[in-house]
């Protein structure tokens, strides 16, 4: 069975310079029993994505995106569950430096040092299968010189599991024994 992974990308350091928001991209394994899923872990923190770098803020980014992650899954109604989760959620963080083209304006301060990207990759495995089924990735525009902005990093995880199915109240277990409504007919 072939596999979709998931990269969820996001701003390591978190302070967009842009207001639109991060790019977001996602894909699901076809035979991936989303619908099934009912509660989560986390597994290992994984290495920055491929052709980014950790930075000093590499290890907070991934503690603020843990507690998002976490509570965006919890919103979208799965229960964290380390003992017998349904799926295991991986996810790490990095930074991309580059020269800025000719058509990039000038920084406040008058030079052009270059460009930082923040990315956060999120990958989504089934823990009966340990085959990835889901991934995502928000892409950002970030300043090093500022704090990380923990609203930038929200809108990120927020975008990154926007397509992972919600838990629905027709998703609950069903009851052993329907009561009979008297008088109904």
């Amino acid at each position: 069975m072939k596999t979709i992974a998931l990269l969820a990308v996001l701003a390591t350091a978190c302070y967009s310079t842009r207001g639109s928001g991060p790019e977001v991209e996602s894909a699901a394994s076809q035979n991936a029993p989303l619908g099934e899923y009912r509660t989560f872990s986390f597994g290992f923190a994984e290495n920055p994505p491929a052709s980014f770098d950790a930075s000093p803020r590499s290890l907070e980014v991934q503690r603020r995106a843990r507690e998002l992650i976490g509570a965006a899954l919890r919103e979208k109604g799965y229960v964290e569950d380390d003992t017998t989760p349904s799926f295991v959620v991986r996810f790490g963080a990095g930074i991309q430096q580059q020269l800025e083209s000719a058509g990039v304006q000038e920084n406040s301060t008058g030079s052009s040092d270059g460009i930082s990207f923040g990315k956060l990759k999120v990958d989504i495995f089934d823990a009966s299968t340990k085959t990835e089924v889901w991934r995502g990735s928000a892409l950002s525009l970030i300043d090093l010189n500022r704090d990380i902005d923990d609203r930038v990093l929200e809108r990120a995880v927020h975008g990154v599991l926007a397509s992972f199915p919600t838990r629905t109240a027709t998703d609950a277990q069903p009851v052993a024994n329907p009561v009979a409504t008297v008088g109904a007919r």
